[in-house]
C-alpha cells in the first residue's frame, strides 16, 4: 500500500517556501506513483480518489501561476493593496482549517466526477504531465516575485478572501500537503502520516 511521511516546515521567506514546495512535490511525486492505475483512479475512504486530489491541486494552482504573472499594475487595480501584514504560515493555515470545519468546500475547484475524468494509464499520464507542467510554471512565476512585493499585493481566493501573495503560497503549500496527507491517511491499513 502506498505511503506518505512529510514533515513539512514553516516557512517564512520566498526561497524557504520555494524549497518546501519542490521538495512536496517530489516527496508526492512518489507516493502518487505508487499507486496502481485502478487504485489510482478508485476512491479513498469515502472521498475522492488520488485522481481527483491530483486533479483539485492543478485546479488551484493553474490559475495562481497565471494570475501572479500578470503585471504589477494590473493586479493593484483588479485588487487592491495589501491593507494588514501577511499571516504566518501557521496563521494561515489555522484559518484555513476553521473555514473547513465551518463546512466550505472546493466548489468549482473540486475534480469531475470519475466517470467524466476518465480512468485509465492514457488519463493518469495526462493528468500528472499537467501536474508537473503546473508546477514548473507556478515556481518559475514564484521565483521572479521580490520578497518584500509578496507583501504588497493581494489576490482574492475563494474561500479566505483576500490574501497576500505570500499567504497565497503559505495557502498553496499547505493545501498539497494537506490534499496528498488525507488519501495517505484514509488508505486502508494506514498506520501514520505526518500532521503537520
Amino acid at each position: 500500500m502506498p505511503e506518505f511521511q512529510f514533515d513539512l516546515a514553516e516557512p517564512t521567506t520566498k526561497d524557504g517556501i520555494l524549497s518546501e514546495l519542490r521538495r512536496l512535490h517530489e516527496v508526492s511525486s512518489v507516493f502518487w506513483e505508487s499507486f496502481t492505475t485502478e487504485e489510482f483512479f478508485a476512491p479513498v475512504g469515502g472521498g475522492w480518489s488520488a485522481a481527483g486530489n491530483v486533479r483539485h491541486l492543478n485546479k488551484s494552482i493553474g490559475p495562481l501561476a497565471r494570475a501572479m504573472r500578470l503585471p504589477r499594475v494590473a493586479l493593484r487595480v483588479l485588487f487592491g493593496k495589501a491593507r494588514k501584514p501577511s499571516r504566518t504560515y501557521a496563521g494561515l493555515r489555522d484559518v484555513y482549517l476553521a473555514t473547513l470545519k465551518r463546512g466550505a468546500g472546493a466548489g468549482s475547484f473540486a475534480p469531475e466526477p470519475p466517470g467524466e475524468m476518465g480512468n485509465d494509464a492514457r488519463t493518469r499520464v495526462e493528468l500528472m504531465a499537467k501536474r508537473e507542467y503546473f508546477s514548473q510554471q507556478f515556481w518559475k512565476v514564484i521565483a521572479s516575485w521580490r520578497e518584500e512585493d509578496l507583501d504588497r499585493y493581494v489576490l482574492p481566493h475563494p474561500l479566505l478572501g483576500k490574501l497576500t501573495l505570500r499567504e497565497m503560497l503559505f495557502f498553496t503549500l499547505y493545501h498539497n500537503h494537506h490534499h496528498v496527507r488525507n488519501v495517505a491517511t484514509r488508505l486502508p491499513g494506514a498506520t501514520s502520516a505526518s500532521t503537520s
